[in-house]
């Protein structure tokens, strides 16, 4: 598993060559991972609209995660990797429907952390015949 999360930001504030936009856009977030004490293995170079990074741990992209709003204000929105949301992620299926039927999608999650699991969020699938829960980090998801 990628220990992996892009952040979308916007081009418009920054201005130059290609090289040195790019340049820009890595310092920056360098610097806003630095003040807030995110602790990151590697960059890659911007894309257009986002730029990617390696974390050193699960409890780095988590700490990112927790952070959204900081670092939106900072001109950064962290994005979790599809491996890494997969990897917290448990589908459950095969169940007697009348589940569905009985608990809500908020019902559920109220148990769930009720029962202190450390969820993101439970989704009832369009079918009724399944669900997903998102776990806050891997750890918590395999030991569900």
């Amino acid at each position: 598993m990628a220990l992996k999360i892009s952040f979308r930001f916007s081009r418009r504030g920054y201005s130059g060559t290609t090289e040195e936009i790019q340049d820009k856009i890595t310092r920056n977030l360098v610097r806003t991972l630095n003040q807030n004490r995110i602790q990151h293995s590697r960059l890659y170079t911007p894309s257009r609209e986002s730029i990617k990074a390696i974390f050193i741990n699960e409890a780095d992209i988590n700490k990112a995660i927790e952070l959204t709003d900081t670092l939106k204000t900072a001109g950064f929105e962290p994005r979790i990797s599809m491996a890494l949301k997969t990897a917290r992620t448990v589908y459950c299926f095969g169940f007697d429907p009348s589940l569905i039927a009985a608990y809500s999608q908020n019902n559920i999650e109220e148990i769930l952390t009720t029962a202190n699991w450390k969820i993101r969020g439970v989704y009832i699938m369009n079918s009724k015949r399944s669900f997903k829960i998102e776990f806050q980090t891997t750890t918590e998801a395999k030991n569900s």
